[in-house]
């Protein structure tokens, strides 16, 4: 594959992306320009085809970006996002506009990289199909959104893509960085080992200095971790901060069945997150070990103590598309069905999401 179809393959798959995403932002706003309840950026209000892109957690980016981290509750939210939003800000980008711009060059990013690593284990075809559906999920206008949601799989995609590629350095870099987006982006460090192993075998990984790589994520968090004992006297903050946030941020699959008082979008994130969890038993393979073990440990925490998040974890999971690539790829019939279906519920979360209801 030349390395203008790397590039220009998902480029084609952002902008058609981007233009639904600024189409349904502008057209369910202006049809009803009333929010559900007060949020979002007061400096985007004004711009209804990205005013929708700003609610909930873009927010708290934005008064982070904007004054720092004032109480440790905000260490709930990972620096790497308000950081570099407060870097264009600083050359003379608004912030409110640095929240947009910076999630969706993330996205652009991201969606190389995740070609580029599925390409590794299947045909051109195979990946596009995979990319397209990855973007088309439900869930995925969170890419857009003043989330890290797309700076996370981003990193996570790189890492994988230069871990196939025997840049161990480089992946270790990748993923130092993705910890810096969320917690979960730690997630995919088991999969850097297993594709050390698999190159060099157990010996020869224990021999090689390659080895000190897998050291540069834990480190780069740990950095993270320092930074919150000296500023609140408390590593953990983020921890700490998120079970402060809500109730229900460590519930897990059972809260479907067993919770009285569930807000009805979880079921929801939790039948749509049932098809690419299915998929993902397919990675079960030699040549996608490291995916397989990034999927066993990501989609397992992420059912098991996630629920209440289901929806946009899922929608920053890349890897469990590549199966529903394949099977596209020998099912072209497929193709049509899934993204018109995936679209148009996106197209209904996202017109929801953008009258600031509770999709999280």
């Amino acid at each position: 594959m030349s390395d203008r179809r790397a590039f220009s393959i998902p480029f084609a798959v952002w902008v058609v992306s981007r233009l639904g995403l600024l189409a349904v932002s502008a057209g369910a706003l202006s049809i009803n320009g009333v929010l559900e309840r007060p949020g979002g950026s007061n400096a985007l209000h004004g711009v209804m085809a990205l005013d929708a892109l700003c609610r909930w957690d873009c927010s708290f980016v934005e008064e982070i970006a904007t004054i720092g981290y004032s109480r440790a509750a905000m260490t709930n939210f990972f620096p790497l996002l308000p950081l570099l939003v407060r870097g264009l800000f600083v050359v003379g980008v608004p912030i409110h506009l640095g929240l947009v711009i910076i999630p969706n060059l993330a996205a652009l990013l991201g969606y190389v990289g995740v070609f580029r690593a599925m390409r590794h284990v299947v045909s051109v075809e195979a990946a596009t199909y995979g990319l397209v559906l990855f973007v088309a999920f439900p869930f995925s206008f969170f890419h857009g959104a003043g989330y890290p949601e797309s700076l996370m799989f981003c990193a996570t995609a790189w890492t994988l893509a230069f871990a196939l590629e025997g840049k161990s350095w480089a992946a270790g870099l990748a993923l130092g960085v993705g910890t810096l987006t969320r917690h979960l982006a730690f997630l995919a460090w088991p999969a850097l080992v297993v594709a050390l192993v698999m190159e060099l075998g157990v010996v020869g990984t224990l021999k090689s200095r390659r080895l000190f790589s897998l050291a540069i994520p834990p480190l780069v968090f740990s950095g993270w971790m320092a930074w919150q004992w000296w500023a609140f006297a408390d590593p953990l903050a983020f921890l700490h901060a998120r079970a402060a946030w809500a109730g229900d941020a460590w519930w897990g699959v059972t809260a479907l069945f067993t919770q009285p008082d569930l807000q009805p979008q979880l079921k929801f994130y939790a039948v749509f997150a049932l098809l690419p969890t299915l998929a993902a038993a397919w990675l079960a393979q030699r040549k996608t070990a490291p995916f397989a073990t990034y999927a066993v440990v990501y989609l397992g925490l992420s059912w098991a103590i996630g629920i209440a998040g289901l929806g946009r974890y899922t929608a920053s999971f890349w890897p469990a598309f590549l199966p529903l690539g394949v099977l596209v790829e020998k099912r072209p019939w497929l193709l049509g069905p899934l993204v018109m279906a995936f679209a148009g519920a996106q197209g209904v979360f996202f017109t929801v999401f953008a009258h600031q209801f509770p999709i999280l």
